[in-house]
């Protein structure tokens, strides 16, 4: 057998084919996962004529069932004319090239036209903020790449910038042209054909595993794909985004239907989808049980907000530890009220334990095991309990803002109605970090205070020194102590107890920040434990 053949294609050719639906997904490719970091390096190592490697082609004869690229969903086994193929590699480097050129509000990338940057350490693109959406030396790469900017006119107009010199403009000209052409690099497409879908699959799987390695659950993915064709893009796709606040990734949600119909996760990719005697699930048997998956997560979502009071996604520390869960209310049709508040202790004694941080797999398949004889909460707690110790003083000594002591502080919050401290019918049931957060995170001892006293960044940035408020709540406390600015705020003490503040105000001198710092953690440690009914 011949070595496919590879041809030379320029990327805006390809972006060309992306936008005409002559290059789409096929089912078994996963999400875009780039880092924006990633993306920048893409158009760095572009506009320096690095190589930025291969791309993979299934020229295929029949269509198979396709994800969302731009929209085109061929019918399943419909002939294919007047088609390029489906891209098995590539996808990653395909789509941060177009969500930047088509001005996607996410990746609003920049270029620096100034022509000392190297030497000033500055770098050649960057993300658009305040500070440069009106300097004149940066130029927004959507509207080069759309051929919206005018260079001659751009070169013209910068010449009466007051750092303007006439040598700049021979290396201006030069970058811009560069910056201009970009689309036009030619990339090696690797064009392999074949008309057996477990094949370009097992290609997909080899080819990907020598760049960013798939995980076990991309894997998986491109196995049910072959094994049931449709579902993954049809189903798994529309609950993926079917709730704004927890969406839930494709490979997790495979993972999850894994563990409903085959009772494990830790397999080989290829073997993923047969039972112990190596026989394959049916697509009737694995439809079956993405039913029942589906279901149970809507259970375990009415838990997550009704019980442990999140309301977005961003605030489970670890995915893994909802999947034996997703089990548990697939098999029982949900979680019982008697069982909730038991299993809102281990999920989050679980998080702050970093249970599922190591041999995840393993430690998730000896769990399910034991669920095989008791499908139940309790039966959970048990199998687990030994490493879930209750909380002392010093695991609030943490510096993280975010994290999972964070979430079940907020957790704890929700659920003793607090309120924020200048704005009593403002509820503290959101969140502190991502996109539309609601909440932040206060220094009670502002941290240019200690550090005008000499306390140093272990001491400073601490959760025992971290109390929330609403992101709108301006306390203006300066390098106040607490003593000083407390006064100015009307709070009660029951709100000041339930974020576990001590009461001696005595204790809110900087004098005494050590001291307060041992309390406020022991009062700390001594609400969750009461909350998680840990005693």
């Amino acid at each position: 057998m011949q070595n496919p053949p590879t041809v030379s294609t320029a990327l805006r050719k390809l972006l060309e084919r992306v936008d005409n639906e002559e290059l789409i997904l096929p089912e078994i490719q996963r999400d875009f996962i780039w880092q924006k970091r990633s993306v920048m390096l893409l158009f760095d190592s572009l506009f320096r004529g690095l190589p930025i490697g291969h791309m993979l082609v299934w020229k295929a004869k029949r269509a198979v069932a396709a994800r969302a690229f731009h929209g085109r969903r061929l019918r399943t086994g419909h002939v294919l004319e007047n088609f390029y193929g489906y891209l098995l590699d590539g996808q990653q480097r395909l789509t941060a090239l177009s969500r930047v050129r088509d001005g996607d509000e996410e990746y609003p990338l920049m270029f620096c036209t100034w022509p000392k940057r190297e030497e000033d350490g500055d770098d050649t693109f960057v993300w658009q903020a305040k500070w440069n959406t009106t300097d004149p030396w940066y130029v927004r790469v959507s509207d080069v790449l759309q051929n919206r900017f005018d260079l001659l006119g751009y070169l013209k107009n910068i010449q009466a910038n007051e750092y303007y010199e006439t040598a700049f403009e021979q290396r201006m000209h030069s970058d811009l042209v560069r910056l201009t052409q970009i689309l036009d690099y030619p990339v090696g497409v690797i064009e392999y054909e074949t008309e057996h879908y477990r094949e370009a699959t097992q290609v997909f799987i080899r080819f990907n595993s020598t760049g960013k390695r798939l995980s076990k659950g991309d894997l998986f993915l491109a196995e049910l794909a072959v094994q049931v064709p449709g579902l993954a893009t049809k189903d798994l796709q529309r609950v993926a985004q079917k709730h704004p606040n927890f969406e839930f990734t494709m490979p997790f949600l495979t993972q999850c239907l894994l563990a409903v119909c085959t009772g494990r996760l830790k397999t080989k990719a290829k073997e993923a989808w047969k039972d112990e005697n190596k026989n394959e699930y049916t697509p009737a048997q694995i439809k079956d049980a993405w039913r029942k998956t589906e279901r149970a997560l809507e259970h375990v979502i009415r838990f997550l907000t009704g019980t442990v009071r999140w309301q977005s996604a961003d605030l489970i520390p670890s995915f893994n530890a909802l999947i034996p869960l997703i089990v548990i209310a697939a098999e029982n049709n949900g979680i019982t009220p008697r069982e909730a508040e038991l299993a809102r202790r281990w999920l989050l004694l679980a998080g702050v334990r970093a249970h599922f941080s190591g041999s995840v797999h393993s430690e998730i398949d000896r769990i399910l095991r034991r669920l095989k004889q008791k499908m139940s909460v309790r039966e959970l707690w048990n199998a687990t309990a030994r490493s879930l110790r209750k909380l002392i003083p010093s695991d609030f000594q943490v510096s993280r803002i975010s994290g999972p002591v964070t979430s079940t502080y907020l957790s704890m919050l929700a659920e003793h109605d607090a309120r924020d401290w200048k704005d009593r019918h403002f509820r503290l049931d959101g969140k502190v970090h991502g996109h539309n957060a609601q909440l932040q995170i206060h220094h009670f001892f502002p941290k240019s205070l200690l550090k005008k006293h000499g306390r140093g960044e272990d001491v400073v940035n601490v959760f025992g020194n971290y109390v929330v408020i609403s992101k709108d709540s301006n306390l203006d406390v300066l390098a106040e102590e607490p003593a000083t600015y407390m006064n100015r705020i009307p709070i009660s003490k029951s709100e000041l107890q339930k974020q576990c503040i001590p009461l001696d105000r005595n204790l809110w001198h900087v004098e005494r920040y050590e001291e307060f710092l041992k309390e406020r953690c022991r009062l700390l440690a001594a609400a969750a434990n009461a909350f998680l009914g840990h005693q």
